[in-house]
């Protein structure tokens, strides 16, 4: 994968300031269980609800690359890489795709359109973590959290910051290539490197009808857990596979101050019900008299 430091615009993208506090939408048993087990479950990006997961990515470099040679924006052997990569079909593309595990996160506290979208009518929870203590254990443990990208222009200015790179690299490699057939394979490694790294960052691509989510993820990718390590759920599309991301050790002082994990409880009929054995059930975490427990603004529907 290409470091983010060799991608200077991607960074500037992708490395903003982590919020204060990161929040997922949920019901009330898998809010205990995130309480409970201090982790998030992780999911597969093609069992989550977004159905252009990665094909966004694949839509705007197949478009970039197949402008540079249409348009001779690229000459010689370089159009020649171009044509290679924009002749790779969608299933080329995913083909040697390793299995990865997405949480999803955002910085929205009490946002209506996210209670609607992944909580029930009733008995819905806001879970938030300060975002340094998940940061502090995605750096431990080699997950990337970063922020989605919605923006046309924003898109664009990775995609082809991330086919730049790679040209540079098909030139070096092919600078002394004599034979044809070593000329093909060269050019088969870069353009497989080239959609690998997309691969990556585009699991922060996501269409702009979804920016009102502000979405963060947590990724993990090329891993294989053993199945002893997966969770399983059952689902829409039948049994759901997740890896825990485990953001504090089970032994922990507690948070004395803020920011400090939070729960905030969804649109009910009578929301001041489970304030009380929600805030006795966080101070496990927190630490007695430390657990911040609210009501949400929004009505009930």
């Amino acid at each position: 994968m290409i470091d983010l430091d060799d991608l200077p615009r991607t960074k500037k993208l992708l490395r903003t300031g982590v919020p204060e506090m990161l929040y997922q939408y949920t019901n009330a048993a898998s809010a205990m269980s995130i309480i409970k087990s201090r982790s998030f479950w992780a999911g597969l990006p093609e069992q989550m609800n977004d159905e252009k997961e990665l094909k966004l990515a694949y839509q705007h470099l197949n478009n970039i690359s197949l402008g540079h040679h249409l348009y001779k924006t690229l000459t010689g052997d370089d159009s020649l890489f171009a044509k290679w990569v924009a002749d790779r079909d969608y299933d080329y593309f995913l083909e040697k795709s390793p299995k990865s595990f997405i949480v999803s996160l955002t910085p929205e506290g009490d946002s209506l359109s996210q209670w609607r979208a992944y909580c029930e009518r009733t008995g819905g929870y806001c879970v938030g973590i300060p975002g340094d203590v998940i940061q502090t254990a995605a750096d431990d443990d080699d997950w990337f959290l970063a922020p989605c990208l919605y923006e046309h222009d924003d898109i664009q200015t990775l995609v082809n910051e991330i086919f730049d790179y790679h040209v540079e690299l098909f030139r070096k490699a092919t600078a002394s290539v004599s034979s044809t057939t070593d000329f093909g394979k060269a050019t088969v490694a870069c353009g497989d490197a080239l959609l690998s790294d997309l691969r990556f960052y585009g699991h922060f691509i996501k269409h702009e009808s979804f920016k009102d989510e502000k979405e963060w993820r947590l990724l993990k990718t090329d891993h294989h857990p053993a199945g002893s390590d997966l969770r399983y759920a059952g689902g829409r599309e039948g049994i759901r596979a997740f890896i825990e991301f485990k953001f504090l050790p089970d032994i922990h002082p507690g948070f004395p101050s803020r920011p400090r994990p939070s729960l905030r409880i969804g649109p009910n009929v009578i929301p001041g019900n489970a304030e009380y054995a929600s805030t006795r059930f966080l101070e496990q975490l927190n630490g007695d008299g430390n657990a911040d427990v609210w009501s949400t603004n929004s009505s009930f529907r």
